[in-house]
């Protein structure tokens, strides 16, 4: 029978595996309510079938001079019975433990650049360098790992970013005679003026 200990700690990391769970999936709806995959919607990290792919943040540490072992939160883990496992009592890795690994290099799927910036459905995105992942400027929400499927397709440039910074604004037409600039001096202006008007005649 688990000790009391025991039965707290696996309560919260049952809830914080909840909670890790369900921002995930608040995230990935986020970006897929307005996305036209929403099919993908329910995909949201990889699977934690793989052997050649351990936990993101899994250390490799040397043990022996021709052995390693994988640390997750200084726990060993391995991969057994065709998943990532503790070592300690055998409970399988969470899948929130994999993702695809996102650069700054790489901009998420459909997303467009304009003017050194990225936007996605009229949103400006930004890479956090603080936790490896695009992000949406507005709301702070990260770009689920479907967007990072394959080679960088751009999107639409009419569908992603916002009509105002696509269409160059209107020039204003200003005095005909303009104020003399800062690097034009008086003398200079009213000569450039005289030239103007001896043009005109």
């Amino acid at each position: 029978m688990p000790s009391r200990n025991e039965v707290s700690f696996q309560s919260r990391g049952a809830v914080t595996g909840f909670s890790i769970a369900l921002r995930r999936f608040l995230s990935a709806w986020f970006w897929f309510s307005r996305s036209r995959w929403v099919a993908a919607l329910l995909a949201t990290g990889l699977a934690n079938i793989d052997p050649n792919h351990p936990p993101n943040r899994a250390q490799r540490v040397r043990q022996g001079r021709n052995s390693f072992v994988y640390l997750l939160d200084r726990h060993p883990i391995r991969f057994d019975n065709r998943a990532w496992r503790y070592n300690s009592d055998n409970q399988p890795v969470s899948e929130d433990e994999f993702w695809t690994p996102q650069t700054r290099g790489r901009p998420p799927n459909d997303s467009v650049e304009h003017n050194q910036k990225f936007y996605w459905q009229k949103q400006e995105l930004y890479f956090d360098q603080s936790t490896d992942h695009w992000r949406t400027e507005d709301g702070n929400h990260p770009a689920p790992d479907e967007f990072f499927e394959g080679e960088y397709t751009p999107g639409n440039p009419d569908e992603h970013v916002p009509e105002e910074l696509r269409t160059p604004p209107t020039p204003v037409a200003g005095p005909s005679n303009p104020e003399p600039t800062k690097k034009e001096t008086l003398q200079e202006h009213q000569k450039n003026l005289l030239t103007q008007i001896s043009q005109q005649n």
